[in-house]
């Protein structure tokens, strides 16, 4: 049975991440990013907060901090779909289609269903010029919408 302090710090854990998620809403990355820390201050191995602490530090250009939230996100937990494909998004944006690539094929096999995800590896076919791949992928991402 958890104490009294454990489900305390679980609650305001819990209380700064929604803070942390209507700052993201807003704009106000800085604002979200000093909450979620506090929420990692008291939950500090839960996946969702190093998940959205990673997604608002690529959101705002501190790509390796976000990579760095991501990997300790993994680590802590089993392997998520989403998670991998925001790494995969990272590779992206900084130019590694190969790496972006793996990334989307490794959040498929944990979610074969995710449309964001077929989405995104139809856009890395596309930038290499590997078309039918790309319409393949585009194709199976709006039939999951």
């Amino acid at each position: 049975m958890e104490s009294r302090s454990q489900t305390d710090q679980t609650v305001n854990a819990a209380e700064w991440n929604d803070l942390g998620r209507a700052r993201t809403a807003q704009g106000d990355l800085e604002g979200a990013e000093a909450a979620f820390r506090s929420a990692l201050e008291l939950d500090p191995d839960s996946q969702d907060l190093l998940y959205n602490l990673g997604t608002v530090l690529g959101a705002g250009g501190s790509r390796e901090d976000a990579r760095g939230a991501f990997l300790t996100a993994l680590e802590n937990g089993p392997p998520r779909a989403d998670i991998l494909m925001a790494m995969g998004l990272l590779a992206y944006e900084e130019g590694d289609g190969a790496e972006a690539e793996s990334l989307y094929r490794r959040s498929l096999e944990l979610d074969p269903e995710y449309p964001e995800a077929w989405n995104n590896l139809g856009v890395v076919f596309f930038t290499c010029s590997r078309f039918r791949e790309a319409r393949e992928a585009f194709e199976h991402a709006v039939k999951l919408r």
